[in-house]
């Protein structure tokens, strides 16, 4: 159920319907499917899964889309990392991750009600989800890949050497300025997309 507040002269808010208690319909789908999926340990549910995630994530949203949506990312890096049967697909589904999160990081609508605070969590765990995937596959890339797309970048290589960064990006996690000659897998994050999420 959506509210919209209405000023005592009877006009209403120019913020619009505040979305926090809404969800589309695909996010109950998706999480059926993926309990599905789990349940018959079927490893191409999970790309296929969040492929159609990445065609969701493309439209309109609610704000009580995000909670859900990171749920559902929550458990796919769980059973990828730890349940032999989904390790087959995992270079996939790290990049299908990264799709998802670049859409999530431009939806505005969805991240407009939400409090700053809630705001900042939210931007940190979906972060979180490309360090996750970023890092569960240095375990079994041993040749550089790049996954591009306009508001998310990573490369995973076995020595990563930063260079000069782009003033328009910064470089995530931060350690990654000064490791040197060490392992360091890093993202250069926009700041576009911070500033969608009110960071």
């Amino acid at each position: 159920t959506s509210s919209w507040r209405c000023s005592i002269d009877g006009l209403w808010s120019e913020d619009g319907p505040n979305t926090m208690q809404c969800q589309s319909d695909w996010t109950i789908q998706r999480q059926d499917a993926l309990e599905e999926t789990i349940k018959d340990q079927d490893a191409s549910g999970i790309p296929e899964l969040l492929r159609a995630m990445t065609s969701d994530t493309r439209r309109p949203m609610v704000a009580g889309d995000l909670p859900k949506l990171l749920n559902v990312l929550d458990v796919v890096q769980d059973v990828v990392s730890r349940e032999p049967w989904a390790r087959s697909s995992q270079k996939l589904v790290n990049q299908l991750i990264v799709n998802v999160v670049h859409n999530a990081l431009r939806a505005k609508e969805m991240w407009r009600n939400w409090p700053l605070k809630k705001r900042q969590t939210f931007a940190t765990r979906l972060l979180a989800c490309v360090e996750r995937a970023m890092t569960s596959g240095s375990v079994t890339v041993h040749s550089s890949e790049n996954y591009v797309q306009p508001l998310v970048m990573t490369e995973m290589s076995e020595n990563i050497k930063t260079s000069t960064q782009p003033s328009n990006y910064f470089l995530f996690p931060s350690m990654a300025l000064w490791a040197g000659e060490n392992n360091v897998d890093s993202v250069d994050i926009p700041k576009e997309a911070l500033e969608l999420a009110g960071l």
